[in-house]
């Protein structure tokens, strides 16, 4: 047994430069493993974030969509509300035009009924009267059409 102890020894025991090109040997590996394994996490990590990233988007996605329907109902809404108004509005303007043309046609009628011409009363300013005197002085009522004075006073025609 004290031959096998030795030998044991010398086998497993290795010269000095042989283990220094072991280390030389395992240095490159050992290298390469933790840049494998800082890759791997790095790559864990942004697998993580675009997972995230892609959950955010199908969130912001069905918030968007929900938002851009609900506006769509009420612009729809909107839409129907000013159609009702703007045929409201159009009713009423006929409704309108149909009373200013009755009026229109009464006081064409009146005014046919009227004399032609009819002349303007002097202002009480100029002849300082009364009103109630220059309309007397010019015969209000009376159906002529020429002042009763030979002075030419401006006439209204209809």
């Amino acid at each position: 047994m004290e031959q096998e102890t030795p030998s044991l020894m010398l086998k497993t025991a290795a010269p000095v430069s042989e283990v220094g090109d072991e280390n030389a040997e395992r240095s490159p590996i050992k290298e390469n493993y933790a840049s494998l394994q800082e890759i791997n996490d790095s790559k864990a990590e942004l697998l993580a974030r675009v997972q995230s990233l892609r959950k955010d988007i199908r969130d912001w996605r069905g918030k968007l969509d929900s938002q851009v329907l609900s506006y769509r109902q009420e612009l729809g809404e909107l839409r129907n509300t000013l159609n009702i108004e703007v045929e409201q509005l159009k009713l009423d303007f006929q409704d309108l035009r149909l009373t200013l043309k009755k009026q229109l046609d009464t006081t064409t009628k009146l005014s046919d009924m009227l004399p032609k011409c009819k002349t303007s009363p002097p202002a009480a300013e100029k002849n300082n009267n009364s009103p109630v005197e220059a309309n007397r002085e010019y015969g209000e009522g009376n159906d002529t059409c020429s002042p009763p004075s030979s002075e030419l006073k401006p006439v209204l025609c209809l």
